[in-house]
């Protein structure tokens, strides 16, 4: 599991897939990460660095709730075009 060997990184992106299949397993394994840690993030072109306790906090209140639904609109678009040209052959 990504949490359990990944760095400081990688167990956040594991937490925010958390936040949405398993919340009660987010909270738990939340509290495992060193939230003074600061962290690499990037923002479009803006490269910068916060706190893994910040991450959290955004990733509890849905801050990132936006590019989730975002990201899932653009890939599943992405699918339905690839089955539209899949079957047009």
């Amino acid at each position: 599991m990504l949490f359990e060997e990944g760095n400081t990184p990688g167990k956040l992106y594991s937490l925010f897939a958390l936040h949405y299949i398993d919340p009660q397993a987010f909270r738990y394994l939340a509290r495992e990460i060193d939230h003074a840690e600061t962290v690499p993030t990037k923002f479009g072109c803006i490269v910068d660095g916060t706190t893994a306790g910040r991450i959290i906090t955004a990733i509890e209140s849905g801050k990132y709730d936006y590019y989730y639904r975002r990201f899932s609109d653009v890939t599943q678009r992405r699918r339905d075009a690839e089955q539209e040209d899949a079957r047009g052959r």
